[in-house]
């Protein structure tokens, strides 16, 4: 299990051990994706927040960097991603003292609740300077503060004095000088009949307040103290602790924001928007405070989803975002407003999403909006509406919208003509783009995992021919030594391996980046198949060489080596795992049998037609050969089919147990 902790500390360990976490941008970007778990984030976003300053393909490598450490590190199960969003997610085992902290209910056992105060042992993620850092960490002050309070509250109705005053030096060891901890610790001296100490106390009280802050108690402290120095029973007929801090209350919260508003302040810094932040859950405001909240969020580019639910309406925070579109033109900023709107219910909210896929001027903004509204359900007007102002109004933008909606939605039926062969181009050109890196890597794996496997094979060729051919065996053995012979095999089948690893990974996975649905698995196939040409070409090439000695003529000989080459590549597609591994019919050991059997069944006719009479000691080599190109492909991508638990012949049965209650991507309990 994953514990991460925050409070106080940053601390990872996974199965009881210390995780190492050296990168900062790594420990910040898990501690985020933990603590919002279940929560999709957008790429781009995540790149902005860890890296402000650096160019946004920059930012994009270093978030593709962290994530591979991270993945490394604390493990790929906790991690959902693609080439869209990233979130962590909770269906796995995990642990987090911040979650811990807010989702324990006030009304449980009072030593439930002390458990959930235990928790906090500081501020979130001491050190860490991050502008979401900085709002969060004051929100769990303030959640901490509002429990806490409510605890002392139920433990001096039962005049547990001495945990009070436990608890109450709990709270003020974690600084911030919290004057209901002091008058809780009044109470407790007072109860336990210790005048001396009550006066300690608001003295301790009234010196703290001097020097970390400058002021004076307030009235409620000095007011406790002189009413139980009276000889007042403590505890009695009052709530002696009152609210945490009247700068969160309602009414000092709206005051704050109207002097704001009278100054004519546009946004606010990040330290004023943080004590908006830990305002209690549920509190709204008028249209122009919420306002004010939103354009500082979007300012300091925070997450607007905590400022969009302070507004009173879905409406009202549909027209304020609509207000900042238009009145700022920097394009991540308007990208930031268009998926805000995206998550707003009601009509309001999908007319503003239209109009800005209609006549943006921004390409990224225009998209993104055109996307949205379709996921919204306008995905045939939007759509009609893109196709027409491409084809009538010469728009490029509307063109380059039209297919970024059809690489994500498809292209519905009945929104007539369209330049076809130019979006199936510009689609292959975006899915490659976006998908380059993973295909090369997987080619990369392909080569290096078939090449090895048969630089092996080809190790053991002098074995091979010893034992089919004794004869040739002692007449080459004048020419060469077994040692040289060996390693010359070895250096052929990593050549060869090499290449048809990498064409066939190639093939496939270049498919699995171009095609979508239920046409993805036919091209798998189909690409992956016409990769064995390679195979083919090879057996030609060496036949024609002299390097190996086929008895049929070339008339025979080369439409066989081709076909032989397609059914080769063919039997290695199977064994190229899909991207959603969830899509894999069969374990792992199925389908290497599946692929060995197919290969053997077509390598026996095809060296009895092309060797003839060599058939019976060319046909154990040819097998072996064949083998052995499946267990590289299985050696290339062992630890993909690992990871989906593919290894066995229990996969299956995971697969369909887990499958009903399994989340979708995306949800969470956020």
């Amino acid at each position: 299990m994953l514990e991460v902790r925050t409070l106080g500390c940053f601390d990872v360990r996974l199965d009881g051990r210390p995780v190492e976490i050296p990168s900062r941008p790594a420990q910040s970007l898990l501690a985020y994706l933990v603590i919002t778990g279940g929560t999709s984030h957008r790429r781009e976003r995540l790149a902005g927040m860890l890296w402000p300053e650096s160019k946004e393909r920059n930012a994009r490598n270093n978030l593709r960097h962290v994530l591979w450490r991270l993945r490394r590190t604390v493990g790929e199960r906790y991690f959902k991603t693609d080439g869209l969003m990233v979130s962590f997610d909770t269906a796995q085992p995990y642990w987090l003292d911040a979650e811990r902290l807010q989702t324990g209910a006030d009304d449980r056992p009072l030593e439930q609740v002390l458990e959930d105060l235990r928790v906090y042992g500081g501020e979130l993620l001491p050190g860490f300077y991050d502008d979401w850092v900085v709002l969060e960490r004051e929100r769990l002050r303030a959640i901490f503060e509002r429990r806490m309070q409510k605890a002392l509250d139920r433990l001096m109705e039962r005049a547990r004095w001495s945990e009070v005053m436990e608890w109450a030096e709990r709270w003020i060891a974690l600084g911030q000088v919290p004057e209901p901890a002091y008058r809780a610790l009044m109470h407790a001296y007072a109860g336990q009949g210790d005048l001396a100490g009550l006066a300690a106390a608001f003295e301790r009280c009234e010196t703290a307040l001097r020097n970390e802050l400058g002021v004076e108690p307030s009235e409620p402290t000095r007011r406790t103290f002189e009413m139980l120095s009276r000889g007042d029973p403590p505890g009695v007929g009052t709530r002696p602790l009152g609210r945490v801090n009247e700068a969160w209350t309602a009414t000092a919260l709206r005051a704050m924001l109207e002097e704001w508003c009278r100054r004519g302040v546009e946004t606010l810094d990040l330290a004023s928007l943080s004590i908006i932040h830990a305002a209690p859950p549920g509190l709204t405001f008028e249209t122009k405070h919420a306002a004010l909240l939103i354009r500082s969020a979007l300012e300091h580019e925070v997450d607007l989803q905590p400022w969009l639910e302070r507004a009173q309406s879905p409406e009202e925070a549909t027209a304020i975002l609509q207000q900042a579109l238009a009145a700022n033109p920097r394009p991540q900023i308007r990208r930031r407003i268009v998926h805000a709107l995206e998550g707003l219910p009601g009509e309001r909210s999908l007319e503003a999403l239209a109009r800005v896929a209609a006549s943006d001027e921004d390409l990224s903004v225009r998209a993104i909006a055109a996307l949205a509204a379709a996921r919204r359900g306008r995905h045939a007007p939007v759509m009609r509406d893109l196709r027409d102002a491409m084809l009538h109004k010469g728009d490029s933008m509307a063109f380059d919208a039209f297919v970024v909606v059809a690489d994500e939605l498809g292209i519905p039926a009945g929104i007539g003509t369209y330049p076809k062969v130019r979006v199936a181009l510009n689609l292959g050109r975006r899915r490659w783009r976006a998908h380059r890196d993973r295909v090369l890597q997987a080619t990369w794996r392909g080569a290096l995992g078939v090449g090895l496997a048969m630089a092996v094979f080809g190790s053991m060729t002098p074995l091979l021919v010893a034992l089919a051919m004794p004869d040739e065996f002692q007449a080459q053995l004048r020419f060469v030594s077994v040692s040289a012979w060996s390693f010359s095999g070895a250096m052929a089948g990593l050549v060869i391996g090499a290449l048809q690893g990498s064409v066939s990974s190639f093939a496939v996975n270049l498919a699995e980046s171009l095609w979508r649905g239920w046409l993805r698995e036919r091209m798998r196939l189909v690409c992956g198949t016409l990769a064995g040409l390679a195979y083919g070409l090879h057996l030609i090439v060496f036949s024609l060489l002299g390097l190996l000695s086929p008895r049929a003529t070339p008339s025979v000989y080369i439409p066989l080596d081709l076909l032989y080459g397609l059914v080769v590549g063919f039997g290695l597609a199977l064994l190229v795992p899909p991207w959603d591994i969830e899509r894999a019919r069969g374990s792992l050991p199925i389908r290497l049998a599946l692929a060995i059997s197919i290969l053997v069944l077509a390598t026996v006719p095809y060296v009895y037609w092309v060797y003839l009479g060599l058939a019976a000691e060319t046909l154990p080599s040819r097998i072996g050969l064949v083998t052995f190109l499946c267990l590289g492909m299985v050696l290339a991508f062992r630890k993909s089919w690992a990871r989906a638990g593919g290894l066995g012949p229990q996969a299956d049965a995971r697969r369909s147990v887990a499958a009903p209650g399994s989340r979708r991507y995306g949800e969470g309990r956020r």
